[in-house]
């Protein structure tokens, strides 16, 4: 009765191992898809490629951008695009970093930091930022995953010196 017992903890130990690491495994893939996904994302943005920038966003898109009204769906997401196209600024640098990813059910979250400069009009140098962005992927029926909702927002706060609140960063960790 006892080696029966034992057998049956040892099956169950081994089941909660593989369990454990199929998970663990899923989450390496989405970390990847992420970088993926990202890099290829920001080529689309330094490349002013609004059409490849729209294919990842789901069409009934939520975006929260920083300093602008909220957008709902990928049409008004389409017509910010052009405006910011006809602006005549171009981006100079982008760059998405994932910190951390969140997989839930048919969600997946990425929450991370951009570093950018762009070229303005009537600007002499460079407009440089670094922030945080949270995107919000929804596993679509056709099994691929468009961002459902993204918001960012810049490290810099226009409303207080810089130098001030780069020299106070380690207080708020």
């Amino acid at each position: 009765m006892r080696a029966i017992t034992r057998s049956f903890q040892l099956i169950l130990f081994c089941l909660s191992i593989i369990s454990i690491q199929i998970p663990a495994q899923d989450m390496d893939e989405m970390k990847k898809n992420i970088e993926d996904w990202n890099k290829q994302f920001s080529e689309a943005m330094m490349n002013g490629d609004n059409e490849k920038m729209l294919t990842f966003y789901a069409d009934d898109i939520i975006s929260l951008p920083s300093y602008q009204p909220m957008m709902e769906g990928k049409e008004a997401l389409k017509n910010a695009m052009m405006m910011d196209e006809n602006s005549g600024n171009k981006f100079t640098k982008f760059q998405l970093s994932s910190k951390k990813v969140l997989l839930q059910g048919n969600l997946l979250v990425d929450i991370g930091t951009y570093d950018m400069s762009m070229d303005i009009m009537g600007m002499d140098a460079p407009y440089n930022d670094q922030g945080k962005y949270v995107t919000i992927y929804e596993k679509q029926d056709d099994g691929s995953w468009k961002i459902k909702v993204d918001t960012w927002n810049s490290d810099n706060n226009p409303w207080m010196d810089n130098q001030n609140m780069n020299d106070n960063k380690d207080d708020m960790k």
